[in-house]
């Protein structure tokens, strides 16, 4: 098993595997060599040989409760909750009052949109469990998802009484009042659970978002900029600080923001799409076309990826490739009125002009608002004279 994990380390995948096969065969009641052995190809992405493993320990072993957790974890990993409840059901009664795992049952069923089931499930987990946070926790969820906020208030209540300095029950308040569109008690809850220590990546993402949600985008950014300091290389906290700045149209930090993320992941599909437009407005064609044709690359069948390409193609000229490109993505998502307008002003430029009004009408009709709403209402009353 030591040869095993050190060439799973290492990314040997073939030689790992080898070691791992040898442990199995030669001891086959060694079951949790067996689970690691499934664990092993689902880092590597194998769903269908991990499950393979994961349903012969259950043959083997159909009294034993590892087989059916394995097996229910990766039904859930490829979207198959209800076959994850069935996994998780015959587990929960294998351990009989266990709070994991009619807690993992829970989750399994609110997975399937058996909201009644987990709730039964949750407030078994929570009879038996003598840390009862993750599980009100879920409770909570459950509640607020389906539009119970009275009640999800009352189990955050419930941890105030046992956890009144933990600032995880003021992250879940905030998270809460945020689904109930209150973003004033939203930002305070974040702030007590900033006072209480709360720190990191997501905190800061949630914290920060419920500043601009409350419009103190000002602080919002102070809180950004502050985490960035150091930690210079949490691509999140530049997305939504690089985000927020396209959203105000202050183009140049915006611009920023995506060339420090693309410097660190040159690869970066949202940040190529965007600095491709920012780069447009700023008049660098070269810069403009190179950034979204690396982007459509990446995503080629994406409608706003494909969007951004073909109408900077339109802009800059080549307005036959970008047609073309236009169509795919007016197929590809027909109720994207914006891709529609593009589509016709290329049409108009192609000299079809009648199916250039027909696409304004479809656009302006829609009730729909996008930037170019009153250029597509001036392009269609020229073509209408």
């Amino acid at each position: 098993m030591a040869l095993a994990r050190y060439y799973t380390r290492k990314k040997d995948f073939a030689t790992a595997e080898g070691y791992y096969q040898r442990e199995v065969d030669a001891n086959p009641g060694n079951i949790r060599a067996r689970v690691e052995f499934s664990e092993f190809f689902i880092l590597q992405k194998k769903l269908v040989r991990a499950s393979a493993v994961a349903q012969q320990i259950i043959q083997d072993y159909p009294d034993r409760a590892v087989g059916y957790e394995a097996s229910g974890n990766i039904y859930l990993m490829e979207n198959d909750a209800a076959s994850a409840v069935g996994r998780f059901e015959r587990m929960a009664a294998i351990l009989g009052k266990n709070a994991g795992a009619y807690q993992l049952l829970g989750r399994a069923q609110l997975r399937n949109h058996d909201a009644a089931a987990a709730s039964s499930s949750f407030l078994k987990a929570l009879s038996l469990a003598k840390n009862k946070m993750p599980v009100i926790i879920d409770l909570v969820g459950l509640e607020a998802a389906q539009k119970n906020y009275g009640k999800a208030q009352k189990y955050i209540d419930q941890l105030k009484q046992t956890n009144k300095k933990n600032p995880v029950v003021y992250i879940i308040q905030g998270r809460l009042f945020g689904r109930e569109n209150k973003p004033a008690k939203s930002l305070a809850s974040y702030i007590e659970a900033r006072k209480l220590g709360a720190r990191g990546s997501r905190f800061t993402l949630e914290l920060s978002g419920a500043y601009i949600k409350d419009n103190q985008s000002g602080k919002a950014v102070k809180v950004m900029a502050a985490w960035l300091k150091k930690n210079p290389k949490d691509l999140a906290v530049h997305h939504l600080l690089a985000g927020h700045y396209l959203k105000v149209k202050n183009y140049a930090k915006a611009t920023k923001q995506y060339e420090i993320i693309l410097a660190m992941k040159a690869k970066n599909p949202v940040a190529l799409n965007n600095i491709a437009w920012l780069y447009s407005q700023a008049g660098q064609k070269k810069k403009a076309l190179a950034a979204a044709q690396q982007a459509y690359k990446l995503f080629p069948n994406a409608a706003p990826f494909i969007d951004t390409y073909a109408w900077i193609l339109v802009q800059q000229g080549h307005n036959k490739k970008g047609l073309e490109l236009l169509q795919k993505a007016v197929t590809a998502a027909p109720e994207m009125t914006e891709i529609r307008y593009h589509l016709a002003v290329a049409l108009n430029n192609a000299g079809k002009k009648a199916v250039a009004r027909q696409e304004l009408t479809t656009v302006i009709s829609s009730g729909n608002s996008f930037p170019g709403l009153e250029n597509a209402r001036k392009l269609l009353k020229e073509l209408s004279r």
